[in-house]
Protein backbone atom coordinates (compact mmCIF):
# COMPACT_ATOMS: atom_id res chain seq x y z
CA UNK A 1 0.00 0.00 0.00
CA UNK A 2 1.52 3.43 -0.81
CA UNK A 3 0.50 6.18 1.43
CA UNK A 4 0.56 9.95 0.64
CA UNK A 5 0.63 12.71 2.42
CA UNK A 6 -3.24 14.56 2.97
CA UNK A 7 -3.02 16.94 -0.35
CA UNK A 8 -4.97 19.44 1.87
CA UNK A 9 -2.73 19.27 4.79
CA UNK A 10 -0.03 22.66 5.12
CA UNK A 11 3.00 21.79 3.24
CA UNK A 12 6.88 23.46 2.92
CA UNK A 13 7.70 22.81 -0.67
CA UNK A 14 11.21 23.22 -0.13
CA UNK A 15 12.84 20.26 -1.45
CA UNK A 16 13.85 20.43 -5.44
CA UNK A 17 12.87 17.18 -7.98
CA UNK A 18 14.74 15.32 -9.39
CA UNK A 19 14.69 15.04 -13.20
CA UNK A 20 12.82 11.50 -14.79
CA UNK A 21 14.58 9.53 -17.11
CA UNK A 22 12.27 6.81 -16.87
CA UNK A 23 9.20 6.73 -18.44
CA UNK A 24 8.77 3.02 -17.89
CA UNK A 25 4.66 3.18 -16.28
CA UNK A 26 5.20 4.23 -13.03
CA UNK A 27 4.83 7.94 -13.80
CA UNK A 28 1.77 7.43 -15.44
CA UNK A 29 0.61 5.75 -12.21
CA UNK A 30 1.63 8.98 -10.41
CA UNK A 31 -0.36 10.80 -12.75
CA UNK A 32 -3.43 8.97 -11.96
CA UNK A 33 -3.44 9.28 -8.62
CA UNK A 34 -2.58 12.88 -9.08
CA UNK A 35 -5.46 13.16 -11.66
CA UNK A 36 -8.09 11.41 -8.75
CA UNK A 37 -6.95 13.27 -5.75
CA UNK A 38 -7.36 16.77 -7.67
CA UNK A 39 -10.43 16.03 -8.92
CA UNK A 40 -11.71 14.76 -5.34
CA UNK A 41 -10.72 17.91 -3.93
CA UNK A 42 -12.32 19.89 -6.47
CA UNK A 43 -8.79 21.25 -7.79
CA UNK A 44 -7.14 22.33 -11.24
CA UNK A 45 -3.75 21.69 -10.81
CA UNK A 46 -1.36 19.63 -8.36
CA UNK A 47 1.97 18.94 -8.34
CA UNK A 48 3.89 15.66 -7.02
CA UNK A 49 5.38 16.93 -4.53
CA UNK A 50 2.38 18.75 -2.86
CA UNK A 51 1.66 15.02 -1.72
CA UNK A 52 5.34 14.11 -0.75
CA UNK A 53 6.59 12.51 -3.85
CA UNK A 54 10.02 14.13 -5.25
CA UNK A 55 8.90 13.12 -9.29
CA UNK A 56 8.99 16.75 -11.46
CA UNK A 57 5.32 16.08 -12.24
CA UNK A 58 2.15 18.27 -12.27
CA UNK A 59 -1.39 17.96 -13.64
CA UNK A 60 -3.49 20.81 -14.33
CA UNK A 61 -7.00 21.10 -16.08
CA UNK A 62 -7.61 24.80 -16.83
CA UNK A 63 -8.78 26.60 -19.75
CA UNK A 64 -6.49 28.88 -21.78
CA UNK A 65 -6.93 32.61 -23.07
CA UNK A 66 -8.98 31.27 -25.63
CA UNK A 67 -11.36 29.16 -22.93
CA UNK A 68 -9.91 25.11 -24.45
CA UNK A 69 -9.66 23.11 -21.58
CA UNK A 70 -7.32 20.12 -21.70
CA UNK A 71 -6.14 18.08 -18.49
CA UNK A 72 -2.08 17.63 -18.99
CA UNK A 73 0.16 15.83 -16.80
CA UNK A 74 3.50 17.63 -17.69
CA UNK A 75 6.85 15.58 -16.69
CA UNK A 76 9.89 17.51 -15.64
CA UNK A 77 8.03 21.17 -16.65
CA UNK A 78 10.13 24.11 -17.24
CA UNK A 79 9.55 27.87 -18.42
CA UNK A 80 11.78 28.05 -21.16
CA UNK A 81 10.03 31.94 -21.97
CA UNK A 82 8.10 34.43 -20.96
CA UNK A 83 5.84 36.69 -23.09
CA UNK A 84 2.99 39.86 -22.92
CA UNK A 85 3.80 41.23 -19.51
CA UNK A 86 2.40 40.71 -16.34
CA UNK A 87 -1.06 40.31 -14.26
CA UNK A 88 -1.93 39.26 -10.15
CA UNK A 89 -2.98 35.75 -10.47
CA UNK A 90 -5.17 36.94 -7.27
CA UNK A 91 -7.35 38.97 -10.30
CA UNK A 92 -7.72 35.70 -11.75
CA UNK A 93 -8.48 32.83 -8.91
CA UNK A 94 -10.68 33.70 -6.03
CA UNK A 95 -8.65 33.16 -3.13
CA UNK A 96 -5.53 32.71 -4.51
CA UNK A 97 -2.50 35.51 -2.97
CA UNK A 98 -1.14 38.26 -4.68
CA UNK A 99 1.61 36.97 -7.23
CA UNK A 100 2.42 38.34 -10.34
CA UNK A 101 2.81 35.55 -13.07
CA UNK A 102 3.33 36.57 -16.70
CA UNK A 103 0.18 36.34 -18.97
CA UNK A 104 2.50 33.88 -21.23
CA UNK A 105 4.68 31.29 -20.97
CA UNK A 106 6.17 28.80 -23.11
CA UNK A 107 6.98 25.63 -21.02
CA UNK A 108 8.71 22.43 -22.38
CA UNK A 109 8.43 19.07 -21.02
CA UNK A 110 8.00 15.42 -21.45
CA UNK A 111 4.79 13.58 -21.94
CA UNK A 112 4.19 10.38 -19.75
CA UNK A 113 5.73 8.73 -22.55
CA UNK A 114 8.84 10.50 -22.25
CA UNK A 115 8.43 12.80 -25.52
CA UNK A 116 9.56 16.72 -25.26
CA UNK A 117 7.13 19.25 -26.13
CA UNK A 118 6.78 22.74 -25.63
CA UNK A 119 3.90 24.66 -25.34
CA UNK A 120 2.94 27.67 -25.80
CA UNK A 121 0.35 28.43 -22.68
CA UNK A 122 -1.57 31.73 -21.81
CA UNK A 123 -4.44 32.89 -19.88
CA UNK A 124 -5.52 31.55 -16.47
CA UNK A 125 -3.37 27.86 -17.74
CA UNK A 126 -0.26 30.37 -17.95
CA UNK A 127 -1.22 31.42 -14.63
CA UNK A 128 -1.60 27.81 -13.23
CA UNK A 129 1.55 26.50 -14.47
CA UNK A 130 3.91 28.92 -13.17
CA UNK A 131 2.00 28.38 -9.95
CA UNK A 132 2.45 24.70 -10.03
CA UNK A 133 5.88 24.78 -11.24
CA UNK A 134 7.08 27.13 -8.45
CA UNK A 135 5.60 24.53 -5.80
CA UNK A 136 7.16 21.83 -7.55
CA UNK A 137 10.48 23.48 -7.76
CA UNK A 138 10.66 24.80 -3.71
CA UNK A 139 10.62 28.55 -5.24
CA UNK A 140 7.64 29.02 -3.19
CA UNK A 141 6.39 27.70 0.22
CA UNK A 142 2.64 27.06 -0.02
CA UNK A 143 0.48 26.81 3.53
CA UNK A 144 -2.20 24.58 1.65
CA UNK A 145 -3.24 23.86 -2.36
CA UNK A 146 -5.65 26.11 -3.11
CA UNK A 147 -8.84 25.62 -4.69
CA UNK A 148 -8.56 27.53 -8.39
CA UNK A 149 -11.73 29.11 -9.22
Amino acid sequence: MTVFLNPLAPALLSETSEIVTEFDGQIAELADTLFELMQAHGGVGLAASAIGRSEPLLVIDLPDASGDRIPMALVNPRITAVHDGTTDQADLFSGSTSQMRFRRIDVTYETLEGETVTLVADGPLAIGLQDQISRMTGSQAATAPRRLH
